[in-house]
């Protein structure tokens, strides 16, 4: 009888055995020179037995966990880390079913090349894992290693890694590696104002061009007015010398003259 209890016992905890979902961004440069990590961990089932860790970069800073307050803002508050087994680990609280953290990694002190290292470790089973790595707008000859995602663009001219990873068995590792070029040192957000403004400047030459075309319409509206009166002057002064020239009329005999003529060409009669 006991030992069909204890069967039963371990039936029912393997059949509460947690599940994790996980979605992880990998972004280089976007408002500092370093890299910036995204986690986020969702706990489908109910059960709260184990503590499930990750591991860091090598190069990491701080590690802060996400919460979010009573007005619904966010809140970051730094979390410690452990060395173990030549890695840096977090252990995730298992008091919520949704955890989020953001890694902050060392900065880049001179411009050029880049390089990324991480070894993504976790001690527990996680059931699947959406990854994505995104490419900083001034990075120039971008490779990377470690998973074979598909590639997308956003408006911004963004350029995004991503792929799915199923039944992830903690035996298991991502080893993440990018390396590229930037030799302006500038940002994805610096280099998103430059476009904003850019765009700004052509929407104003833009404005611009469109009134002097509208000016260029109203001068040339003008000159031809101004060429109507002339013509229709010009027209009405040569109606007035042709009536003029068919009334004029010979004193003697009455025969209509020319304005040229000095002699009337029927009687001879001086003008």
């Amino acid at each position: 009888m006991n030992h069909i209890l204890i069967i039963i016992f371990f039936l029912i905890n393997f059949t509460k055995s947690e599940e994790y979902y996980v979605r992880v961004s990998v972004i280089p440069e976007y408002e500092q020179n370093l890299v910036t990590v995204l986690m986020s961990f969702d706990r489908q089932s109910d059960a709260n037995t184990n503590t499930l860790s990750f591991t860091l970069p090598n190069n990491t800073d701080s590690v802060y966990i996400i919460n979010r307050g009573l007005k619904n803002q966010l809140d970051f508050n730094s979390v410690n880390y452990y060395e173990k087994d030549g890695y840096k680990w977090v252990d995730i609280p298992n008091l919520e079913k949704e955890n989020a953290y953001m890694i902050i990694t060392n900065k880049y002190k001179l411009k050029g090349k880049r390089e990324f290292n991480y070894k993504l470790l976790f001690s527990e089973k996680i059931k699947q894992i959406d990854l994505e790595l995104q490419e900083p707008l001034a990075a120039e000859n971008f490779k990377y290693l470690g998973f074979k995602g598909d590639s997308s663009t956003n408006s911004k001219g963004q350029i995004s890694h991503k792929t799915t990873i199923f039944d992830f068995l903690k035996s298991q590792s991502i080893n993440l590696f990018f390396e590229y070029i930037n030799n302006s040192g500038n940002t994805t957000k610096t280099e998103l104002n430059k476009t904003s403004v850019s765009s700004q400047k052509n929407k104003q030459n833009l404005s611009k061009n469109r009134q002097k075309v509208n000016r260029y319409s109203l001068y040339t509206l003008e000159i031809l007015l101004a060429l109507l009166i002339v013509t229709s002057l010009i027209i009405s002064i040569l109606l007035f010398l042709y009536k003029r020239e068919s009334v004029l009329k010979c004193t003697k005999c009455g025969h209509n003259l020319k304005v040229n003529d000095l002699f009337c060409s029927k009687c001879g009669e001086k003008r």
